[in-house]
C-alpha cells in the first residue's frame, strides 16, 4: 500500500513499521514544525462491527492513557484523529533502541546500569499509577533507551485507565513472561501488575535470563505456582545477594504481598545499591551496542524498512550512527494495531501444568530474506490465536511464507473444531449446573470485596468513635468554662458587697471596680490557663484507612509566648509536618499547617492539616486529619 503524503495536519515522510492491521510513519508536523510519529489502525481490515470496535476502543484508549501523562520517562502523546480509511495517533519522535534489542544481542549490563534502568523505570510507572494508569504490558519491548542514556516507557495499548470498560475478568491480557499471576487467571489487575513486570525487568537485568522460561504454558505456570530462582544464585554470584529480597517481594504471587507503590519498590532498591544512582544508561554501554555487535544483526522488534538492506547491515563504508530512530516500538505497532490473541482473546481462569515438550520443530526463516524477520514477528504474534481472521491475515501479507502450511493447518483445525461444536448435542444437565456455578475468579473478587467492604465497615466504626470522642470532649469543655465562668462572677459579687459593707464609700467603690475587671478576665477562663508556656508532652494517635496503617507519634515540644509549634522531618521533603495555632482565651487550640506525605497515593505532595481542641483541666485534646487520616493529639504536661 502507497503511504499517504499526509495524515490530518501531519506531511508523511517514510515508513518506520508495518503491522497486520496498521502501518507506523514517521511525519512532520508542520504547525509546530518537529518530527512525530504516527501510528496507524486500517479500518477496511475490521471487518467484524463488534470487533471493530472493540480494536479502536483499545486504540483510543491508548492515546487517553498516554496522553493524558507528561513525564519525561513516558512517550508523549499529541493527538487521536482518524479519516475515512484509518484511525491514527501522532505521538512523540524519539532516538535510541528498546532494551529488548539490548537483550537479544546479550548485552550484559554492569550493575550501576542495572539500577539506573529500573529507577527510571519506577519513576515513570509511579507517575502513572498517580494520575490513575496502569500500563499492564511493561516489558523490555515497551521501554526505549534513548542517545543520552534516558529511559522512556511506549505502547499504552491495553492500559486501564479510570473506569475500565473494556477489560473484563476473564480476559488474558499482557506478554507472557512478564504478566502477573492475575493476569494469568483473567482476574481484575491493577498497578501492582506493572510492579510484578517491572520486577521481571529488573531480573532480566540483574541475571540475564527472565525468571521464568519454557513453553508458554510452562512460563504460565511457573508464574503462578513456581518461585524464581534468587537472583544472586542464578547469576553465578555476579548480583549481590542484597537484590535476593527486593525481586522476591516485587514477583510476590498475590498483589497485597508485593510493594505498595512504585516509590517503594524504587527505594528498596536504592537501599540495596547503597550507593549514589546514576540518571542515566552509561555512554560505555549505549557505545558497546553499537561498535561491537554486528552490523548484520537485527532485533525482530525493529524490521528493516522497505527499500533497505535486506539484512539490517549498514552500507559499505557507512559509520554505525548512534542510535536508531524510535518512534514506537515495532512491536507495538504489531501488537497494538495487528490484533493479537493476547491482546483480545479469552483464556480459561486456572493455569494448567506445563504439557510435554513438542517435538515438531520450524526452520526459521533466514536470515537474508527480505521481510524474514517482520515474518517471524507477525507469525510468533499470531501462532497460538484461535481467530481465523489473525491467521488469515498473515496468510494475506505472506502467502508463500515459511509458516505459511502450520497456519493453514490451523485455519483447517480450527474450522472442523468448530463444526464439531455445531453438530455437538446440548449439553446434560450436569454440565449447566458446573455452568452455574460461580468461576474462581469470581469467588476470589467477592471474597475480597467482602473484605474491603469489611475494613471500610471498621474504618467507619472507628471514625464514629473518634467523632463521638470529639463531641463528649467539646461538650465537656463547654460546661466546665461556664461553670468555671459563673462561679468566678459569683465570687466576685460577694466579695463586692462584703467589701461595700466594711469599707467607707469610695474603698466600696474601688473594691468593685476591681472585682469587675477580676470578673472580666477570669469570664473567659483566661486566667486558669494564660501560662502557657514551657515542655509539654505530645502524642498523636491515626487511625488505620486507604492512605495508610495505624499509627502513634509521641515526643515533648517547648511553647514560648504562648505558641505551640509541632513539627517533624526536613522541610520540602517528605515525611515533614509543621503546624502552629495558640490558645484562645477560653481554652480553645486550632492547630494547623502544611505536612508531605512519605508514603501512599499523595506522597510528595504539600497537604493542608488541622486539628481543633479544648483544654480539658489538665491536658488539650485535639481531633483532626492527618495526611488523609483520622487523627487524635494529646498535648499534657510532662509527669516528674
Amino acid at each position: 500500500m502507497t503511504a499517504p503524503e499526509s495524515l490530518g495536519k501531519y506531511r508523511i515522510s517514510e515508513v518506520i513499521g508495518r503491522g497486520a492491521m496498521g502501518v507506523v510513519y514517521k511525519a512532520f508536523d508542520p504547525v509546530i514544525e518537529r518530527p512525530v510519529a504516527i501510528k496507524t489502525i486500517r479500518k477496511e481490515l475490521l471487518e467484524d462491527d463488534r470487533r471493530a470496535g472493540t480494536m479502536l476502543a483499545r486504540f483510543k484508549r491508548e492515546a487517553k492513557a498516554a496522553g493524558r501523562l507528561s513525564h519525561p520517562g513516558i512517550v508523549a502523546v499529541y493527538e487521536y484523529g482518524e479519516d475515512e480509511s484509518v484511525a491514527y495517533i501522532a505521538m512523540e519522535y524519539v532516538q535510541g533502541n528498546t532494551l529488548r534489542e539490548y537483550f537479544t544481542h546479550s548485552t550484559r549490563f554492569e550493575q550501576r546500569d542495572a539500577i539506573s534502568i529500573i529507577t527510571q523505570l519506577l519513576e515513570a510507572l509511579a507517575h502513572a499509577h498517580e494520575e490513575g494508569v496502569w500500563h499492564r504490558d511493561i516489558k523490555p519491548a515497551n521501554l526505549i533507551i534513548l542517545s543520552n542514556g534516558k529511559l522512556k516507557i511506549a505502547d499504552f495499548g491495553i492500559a486501564r485507565v479510570e473506569a475500565p470498560t473494556l477489560t473484563q475478568t476473564g480476559a488474558m491480557l499482557g506478554t507472557p513472561g512478564y504478566m502477573a499471576p492475575e493476569q494469568y487467571a483473567g482476574a481484575p489487575a491493577d498497578w501492582r501488575a506493572d510492579i510484578f513486570a517491572a520486577g521481571v525487568v529488573f531480573y532480566q537485568l540483574l541475571v540475564g535470563d527472565k525468571p521464568f522460561s519454557g513453553t508458554l504454558e510452562s512460563i504460565g505456570y511457573k508464574t503462578c505456582h513456581a518461585d524464581p530462582t534468587p537472583p544472586s544464585q542464578a547469576s553465578q554470584g555476579r548480583c549481590p545477594p542484597a537484590y535476593d529480597a527486593v525481586v522476591a517481594k516485587a514477583l510476590a504471587k498475590k498483589p497485597d504481598d508485593r510493594y505498595r507503590t512504585a516509590y517503594d519498590f524504587r527505594d528498596a532498591i536504592t537501599q540495596a545499591y547503597a550507593q549514589p544512582v546514576s540518571p542515566t544508561v552509561a555512554e560505555e554501554t549505549l557505545l558497546r551496542e553499537l561498535v561491537e555487535q554486528p552490523a548484520a544483526r537485527v532485533d525482530p522488534s525493529t524490521p528493516s524498512r522497505p527499500g533497505g538492506a535486506a539484512s539490517g547491515a549498514a552500507p559499505s563504508g557507512t559509520p554505525a550512527r548512534r542510535g536508531r530512530a524510535w518512534s514506537i516500538a515495532t512491536v507495538a505497532a504489531v501488537l497494538a494495531a495487528g490484533g493479537v490473541a493476547w491482546y483480545l482473546g479469552t483464556r480459561p481462569a486456572p493455569v494448567p501444568p506445563p504439557p510435554p515438550a513438542a517435538t515438531a520443530t520450524v526452520t526459521p526463516p533466514a536470515p537474508g530474506k527480505p521481510g524474514a524477520d517482520q515474518e517471524a514477528l507477525f507469525w510468533d504474534s499470531v501462532r497460538n490465536s484461535t481467530d481465523p481472521t489473525e491467521l488469515r491475515a498473515y496468510l494475506a501479507r505472506f502467502p508463500e511464507g515459511t509458516f505459511a502450511a502450520l497456519a493453514r493447518a490451523r485455519l483447517a483445525a480450527l474450522a472442523a473444531r468448530e463444526t464439531k461444536r455445531l453438530e455437538a448435542p446440548p449439553a446434560p444437565a450436569k454440565a449447566a449446573r458446573v455452568e452455574t456455578e460461580p468461576p474462581k475468579a469470581g469467588r476470589a473478587e467477592a471474597e475480597a470485596a467482602k473484605r474491603r467492604a469489611q475494613e471500610e465497615e471498621r474504618a467507619a466504626a472507628e471514625r464514629a468513635r473518634l467523632e463521638a470522642e470529639h463531641a463528649r470532649a467539646r461538650a465537656d469543655a463547654e460546661a466546665a468554662a461556664q461553670r468555671a465562668s459563673a462561679e468566678v462572677a459569683a465570687r466576685a459579687r460577694q466579695q463586692a458587697e462584703e467589701e461595700a459593707k466594711r469599707r467607707p464609700e469610695a474603698e466600696a467603690a474601688a473594691a468593685q471596680a476591681a472585682a469587675a475587671a477580676l470578673a472580666r478576665e477570669q469570664a473567659g477562663v483566661k486566667a486558669e490557663v494564660s501560662r502557657w508556656d514551657g515542655k509539654w508532652h505530645v502524642e498523636r494517635r491515626c487511625s488505620a484507612s486507604a492512605e495508610g496503617p495505624s499509627s502513634t507519634v509521641s515526643g515533648l515540644v517547648t511553647v514560648r509566648n504562648g505558641d505551640f509549634i509541632l513539627q517533624e522531618g526536613q522541610p520540602g521533603e517528605p515525611g515533614h509536618n509543621a503546624v502552629r495555632g495558640r490558645p484562645s482565651g477560653d481554652g480553645r487550640l486550632v492547630l494547623s499547617g502544611p505536612v508531605i506525605p512519605k508514603e501512599g497515593p499523595a506522597r510528595g505532595k504539600t497537604l493542608e492539616a488541622t486539628f481543633e481542641g479544648q483544654w480539658l483541666g489538665d491536658r488539650f485534646v485535639l481531633l483532626g486529619t492527618f495526611a488523609g487520616q483520622r487523627c487524635r493529639i494529646d498535648i499534657m504536661r510532662p509527669r516528674n
